[in-house]
């Protein structure tokens, strides 16, 4: 294959004389006219700050949707504080090291995501609920499973799914 060194140095010589706005430039820069119009925005994982927002909208959800399915009192405690340390309650919460997504952080690698899901707090917070009814039969269960799956190593836990 056939390259063409001395065109691709020309190339990068001209941008560097746009860069520094040169005359046959007409006064702008090569990343003037390479920038994208709107910058694109990215969601990595649980935003850092505190609580607020959709977040306590989502919890406010939650607890509704729990309380139609028994889970008051205590057990909405327990649910209150898994999902919290799950996602804060976030319904564009992403883990970036395994792709877990939403308020109940459900693991694509284990389950499909409903229709909806990553769009509606209210999808998430039913399917969580149908997960956690599913398998764990209450949220202090899941709770519980979350803080030690391993019996044998005490506080030891990779996730909660």
């Amino acid at each position: 294959m056939q390259t063409d060194p001395q065109g691709k140095f020309n190339d990068l010589v001209r941008e560097m004389v746009c860069l520094v706005e040169g005359p046959e430039c007409d006064g702008k820069t090569w990343t003037e006219v390479d920038r994208p119009k709107k910058p694109k925005e990215y969601s990595f994982g649980i935003p850092s700050g505190g609580r607020g927002g959709d977040n306590e909208e989502n919890k406010a959800l939650g607890k509704e949707l729990a309380a139609k399915r028994g889970f008051t009192g205590r057990e909405w405690e327990c649910l209150e504080t898994l999902w919290s340390h799950e996602s804060n309650w976030n319904h564009k919460a992403v883990n970036p090291s395994g792709g877990a997504a939403g308020i109940p952080q459900l693991h694509p690698s284990a389950h499909a995501f409903p229709p909806g899901y990553m769009d509606s707090a209210e999808v998430q917070i039913e399917w969580g609920l149908d997960y956690i009814e599913g398998r764990y039969k209450t949220p202090c269960q899941a709770w519980a499973f979350w803080q030690n799956p391993y019996p044998k190593n005490p506080g030891y836990s990779t996730n909660w799914y």
